[in-house]
Order: structure tokens, then C-alpha cells, then sequence
């Protein structure tokens, strides 16, 4: 292993003897990690995880300034990280620290309002992510110019039903795959959705909730062989569109097969020994599983791995 400079970054005030006993536990762990090949710095380990387990604000404080990527993170999770430190850290220059640190429960409401009007894309998108971001907030980034803040919008909880209704139309595909999803979603949208030209979005609506039969089943007979697959797995399915996809090829067959929204009828069809390997395996480990019929798969399937998987259920 190299030897790393284990020269302080910063100065330690508080908490001395706390850091020394956790990287001496670092140092044994760096040991075993070595045996294993796995490179590691002993000091960068002591230091992240005393950011994740210490209270002493001035400890946190201290460590917000690590030259760790990694620490920093773990300080912006911290929840007895003081705001100030957490202010400080939205503004990182590692993004994952950032995401940690918008969603801080410390911060207020003045504070995500400052971060969402002063931050870059990144920042707007990462404040949507906080349980106390205010109504408004989410209706600008609705409409904000950066699409990834607008599918972090379309995904949200309390994005409002007009809101939704525009960015299921919205000019990126990305966007429009994030909406489509939503339970909230207008029922005057599904039509659109589900005859949207980029297969990410119709695979997208086949996840909603709410989606009526009559565009399912349009998704079912799909020419992308993706969105049959998402057809298969929809909460929404029915036993029309299960039968349709009974039949279709062997991946769709097994994401059926999983879904425990599938009709006992169709796993019965889809547990026949003629079937895929694969396809039987997913029916023995899907929660809506008969017992009769795991119990049958358990006793009499002719593939070992079909007859263990359905054992492990029973």
C-alpha cells in the first residue's frame, strides 16, 4: 500500500481524543482492507466516520472543511450538522456534498428560497429534494429553463395538476418520461402519453397507477419490444392486456410473470412446463403466487432451479 501524507488539513479544537480513538480503529480496518487489495487512507476513513456519528457541533464545523470529498458529504448528512456549516456546504464544489446538504432538515424556508434563486441548475434541482420546500418552489421549477430541474418537478409530490399537465407535452423526452409516471397525472393526458413518438415515455406511463385499460392495451401491442416489457410490469394491468402478453417473446413473458399484479388465471398459464425456465422461476417467487401452484412448482417442476426457488417461498 502507498503511504499517504497524513498531515492534518485543518487544525482540530475539539473532540482530540475522539478522532485519535477512530482513526486507531481506522488504522486496524486499513489492515484488513489491505489484506483484501483495497486501497485506503486511514485518515479519510477516521474522519468520515466520525462526521457520521459525532454530535459536537464544533467537531462538525471542523470536518465541513475536510479535504475529503467524502467527509464533507457525510457532514451535509449529518442532521446535527449547525446551519451555518450546511449553508456553507451547498455551495461545494462536489455535487454529491451539495445534494446532501439541500436536503438538510436545518435549513429553513428563507434558506432554500436564497439557494433556489442565487444556485446554478444543479442547486435549483437539488432544493426540490427538501421536505420544507414551499409550494412556490415547485411551481418555478416546473417551468425553469433547465430540464433536469424540471423533471425533478415532474416527480415531485405536490407538483400541481396544471403543472403536469404541461411538462407531459414538455419539449425533452426525459422530462416527459418523469410525468408520465406521476399518479397525480390528469386522465386527459394518458392518450398523448401513450402515443408520445420516444419509447422512453410510453415505457414511462405504463408505470402509472392510473392508466386506463384502452391505452395499455395500445402499449401491449407495441412495436418497441422495451415498453411491452413495461406493459407487463404495470400496477394497472389487466387480465385482457396479461393474456396479449402472455404470449409475446421470453422477457416480456418473465416481467408478467413477476408482477404481482398478475392475474392468478395468467400465472397458472405462464407456470406450464412448456414454458421459459425464467418464466416459471419469476411465477414461484411472485408474491401473488397461489399456494397451490408454488406448491406444485416446489414439487414437480422438471428444472431443479425452478423447484428451489419455489421452496424458498413455501
Amino acid at each position: 500500500m502507498d503511504e499517504f501524507d497524513h498531515r492534518p488539513s485543518f487544525s482540530y479544537t475539539t473532540s482530540d481524543l475522539e478522532f485519535l480513538a477512530l482513526s486507531a480503529s481506522a488504522g486496524h480496518s486499513a489492515q484488513i482492507l489491505e489484506t483484501l487489495g483495497v486501497q485506503i487512507d486511514p485518515r479519510e476513513f477516521a474522519e468520515n466516520r466520525l462526521a457520521r456519528t459525532t454530535n459536537d457541533v464544533a467537531t462538525l464545523r471542523a470536518l465541513a472543511r475536510s479535504g475529503y470529498d467524502s467527509v464533507r458529504c457525510a457532514v451535509a448528512g449529518n442532521p446535527a450538522t449547525p446551519v451555518d456549516a450546511v449553508r456553507a456546504l451547498a455551495c461545494d464544489t462536489s455535487g454529491v456534498t451539495v445534494e446532501a446538504a439541500a436536503r438538510h432538515p436545518a435549513l429553513e424556508v428563507a434558506d432554500l428560497e436564497f439557494l433556489a434563486l442565487t444556485g446554478d441548475a444543479f442547486l435549483r434541482a437539488c432544493v426540490l429534494r427538501n421536505h420544507r420546500i414551499p409550494q412556490h418552489l415547485v411551481d418555478r421549477a416546473a417551468v425553469d429553463d433547465d430540464p433536469h430541474s424540471r423533471a425533478v418537478a415532474a416527480c415531485h409530490p405536490r407538483v400541481r395538476e396544471d403543472a403536469l399537465a404541461r411538462l407531459a407535452v414538455d419539449d425533452d423526452s426525459t422530462v416527459r418520461a418523469v410525468a408520465a409516471a406521476h399518479p397525480r397525472m390528469p386522465a386527459l393526458a394518458f392518450p398523448v402519453l401513450a402515443a408520445d413518438p420516444h419509447w422512453l415515455v410510453r415505457a414511462a406511463v405504463t408505470e402509472n397507477p392510473n392508466l386506463p385499460e384502452v391505452q395499455l392495451l395500445r402499449l401491449a401491442a407495441d412495436e418497441e419490444s422495451w415498453v411491452r416489457t413495461a406493459a407487463a410490469g404495470s400496477p394497472a394491468i389487466t387480465p385482457d392486456v396479461a393474456e396479449r402478453l402472455a404470449g409475446d417473446i421470453g422477457p416480456v413473458q418473465v416481467r408478467l410473470a413477476g408482477n404481482s399484479s398478475c392475474p392468478t388465471a395468467v400465472l397458472r398459464l405462464l407456470a406450464r412446463p412448456r414454458r421459459l425456465v425464467q418464466v416459471r422461476c419469476a411465477v414461484a417467487q411472485n408474491p401473488a403466487c397461489p399456494v397451490d401452484l408454488r406448491r406444485r412448482l416446489a414439487e414437480r417442476d422438471r428444472s431443479s432451479y425452478v423447484r428451489e426457488r419455489a421452496a424458498a417461498w413455501m
